[in-house]
C-alpha cells in the first residue's frame, strides 16, 4: 500500500519524505526592475508531530533564498523575514500575502520564465528534505491563481495571517488550521 501511495504521489507532481509531503510549487516570474521574486507550494504533515521548516533552495535561480511572512504593522501590510515555521499536522499553504519563499538576488539570465519548472528543496529540522519542480508563472497568472483558490475556501487556510497572541518571535508566529 505505501508503494502505491508514493506511486501515486510521483504521478501527481506531489513529493513526500516521511509524514510531510509538497505539491502545488510554483514561482512568479520577476517583476521588471527588481532581482527578486516569491515561491509558493503547498506542504501537509500527515503526522502527529510539528515538524519545522528551516531553509529552502533553487539553486537554478538564486542561492539567496529567505522563509517570509505577510504581517499587518502600522495598518499595512509588511514582509518580513522568520528563522522556520512550524508544520503542525494538517494543511500549510504557502501563497501571495502570507508565508512564502523568497528568492533574492537573482540574476538577469536566471529570471524564471513562464511556463518553464525550476527544482526546489525544503529542509526541515528533522533532518528530512522534500523536493519538487516549481512552475513558473506570469505575475498575472499567479494573482488568478492565488484569487481562484481564494474563491473556493472560507479563508482559513494554513499560512493565511492570523497574529491574535503573536508574541513578536516570529519563529512562532501562529497558524491557523483546516483539516478536510
Amino acid at each position: 500500500m505505501k508503494k502505491i501511495l508514493i506511486l501515486g504521489a510521483l504521478m501527481s507532481g506531489a513529493a513526500m519524505a516521511g509524514d510531510l509531503s509538497v505539491k502545488d510549487c510554483l514561482v512568479q516570474e520577476v517583476i521588471p526592475g527588481k532581482h527578486m521574486t516569491g515561491a509558493f507550494f503547498t506542504l501537509e504533515n500527515s503526522g502527529k508531530d510539528t515538524v519545522k521548516l528551516t531553509a529552502a533552495t533553487a539553486d537554478k535561480i538564486t542561492s539567496k533564498v529567505e522563509l517570509h511572512e505577510m504581517v499587518h504593522k502600522d495598518g499595512k501590510m509588511e514582509m518580513s523575514q522568520i528563522q522556520n515555521y512550524d508544520v503542525t499536522p494538517g494543511e500549510h499553504h504557502f501563497k501571495k500575502g502570507g508565508y512564502h519563499i523568497m528568492l533574492m538576488d537573482i540574476e538577469d539570465k536566471n529570471f524564471p520564465k513562464a511556463g518553464e519548472t525550476y527544482p526546489m528543496e525544503l529542509k526541515f529540522d528533522n533532518g528530512e528534505t522534500l523536493k519538487c519542480d516549481a512552475k513558473a508563472l506570469t505575475v498575472e497568472q499567479a494573482i488568478e491563481h492565488f484569487k481562484a483558490k481564494a474563491d473556493k475556501t472560507d479563508g482559513h487556510q494554513h499560512g493565511d495571517m492570523k497574529h491574535d497572541g503573536h508574541d513578536g518571535k516570529k519563529e512562532e508566529a501562529k497558524h491557523e488550521h483546516k483539516h478536510g
